[in-house]
């Protein structure tokens, strides 16, 4: 990569070799903070720094490639992460199997359940079929997305101590 910058010439100043540069934006890219990246690097720079160097490098790095989807799945579940409650977002979409979301959240709320939709819908070329499970805070459809709830919950979702459903 630190090849590919010096080809690119999207660095007007030379202060920073263009290996720290590279090491530093590769390493914001795959998750680590801009505060954590700066404090890694052999040479003293800020995390605000570190950021200009990645908004400079973020053509490099495409999005995901939008698809047409048939049908997505919605399902939230309740954990626990160190005695605190937590909802577990997946989104799946039902023809290939890809998972294409997973959120955390504290609360389980109408603004949760939308906030988590619209990051599922941005990766969509079109407004597919959303299925879900009774998710809280889905009434009807939004946005020209079409919702269905798929069938009654099972005994594992409502808490049951095994058996049949009734």
């Amino acid at each position: 990569m630190a090849e590919l910058l010096r080809g690119t010439r999207i660095f007007r100043r030379r202060r920073t070799n263009d290996l720290t540069k590279a090491l530093a934006v590769l390493a914001y890219h795959g998750g680590l903070s801009l505060r954590r990246t700066a404090g890694i690097l052999r040479v003293q720079r800020s995390h605000e720094t570190v950021r200009r160097w990645y908004r400079r490098c973020r053509e490099l790095f495409p999005g995901p490639a939008k698809k047409e989807r048939r049908a997505l799945a919605l399902d939230e579940t309740h954990v626990r992460i160190d005695a605190t409650a937590y909802y577990l977002w997946a989104a799946i979409d039902l023809d290939t199997h890809e998972i294409l979301a997973v959120h955390l959240t504290t609360t389980r709320s109408h603004f949760d359940t939308m906030m988590f939709l619209a990051k599922v819908v941005r990766s969509c070329a079109n407004r597919p079929l959303v299925y879900v499970d009774r998710v809280r805070g889905i009434r009807g459809p939004s946005g020209g997305t079409a919702f269905r709830t798929n069938g009654a919950r099972s005994d594992l979702d409502r808490g049951s101590s095994g058996g049949t459903a009734s």
